[in-house]
């Protein structure tokens, strides 16, 4: 018999204190504009999203969905950022 997961269907309550509560990010682009956290970068030609922790996403439109930006990766080291060049 399938163990019942009551009325919250496997989606944890808000608070339940065992998972961080997050903002719901836009998936459809008509929803973008109302958004706050999500830009067009007209230079990359896609859309960005800032979220309140700092984060930001980049939303594959072939995909759906929102991927992790990296491409603000912080170069740590400045010897290894010379050793480069």
């Amino acid at each position: 018999m399938a163990e019942s997961l009551g009325p919250y269907r496997g989606i944890p309550p808000p608070n339940d204190a065992l998972s961080a509560a997050r903002v719901v990010f836009p998936s459809a682009i008509e929803d973008f504009d109302r958004d706050p956290r999500v830009s067009f970068s007209k230079l990359d030609s896609k859309w960005i999203l800032e979220d309140d922790d700092g984060s930001e996403w980049e939303y594959d439109e072939s995909l759906k969905r929102w991927i992790p930006s990296v491409r603000y990766a912080p170069v740590c080291d400045r010897s290894l950022y010379i050793a480069i060049f």
